[in-house]
Formats: structure tokens, C-alpha cells, sequence
């Protein structure tokens, strides 16, 4: 699994990129009711520098 951090370190060499970060609360129901956050980030290139 990659992480969101691998992701932005490895596009940042000649890109420009957005981060979008979604956060989803949710309740579990199998050990009672315990409160769970899940993030999600979506990386999206939005130019390409031109170095020669």
C-alpha cells in the first residue's frame, strides 16, 4: 500500500500537483460503538515542468 506521503515526494521531482484530502467519519458496529476517521488523498498532476 502507498501512502499519500510517498506519492507527493515522488511527484514533486518536475510536476506541480494538487492534494485533495477527504475525510470519512464512520461508526463500527462489531466491538460496540467506536468512532473511526478515514482519510483518503487524491493527487492529481496539474502541469509538467519542461527542464532540459
Amino acid at each position: 500500500m502507498a501512502y499519500a506521503d510517498d506519492n507527493v515526494q515522488l511527484a514533486l521531482s518536475g510536476k506541480t500537483i494538487a492534494i485533495e484530502v477527504v475525510r470519512a467519519k464512520y461508526f463500527e458496529e462489531s466491538i460496540g460503538r467506536m468512532r473511526h476517521e478515514q482519510v483518503r488523498a487524491k493527487i492529481t498532476t496539474i502541469s509538467t515542468l519542461d527542464v532540459l
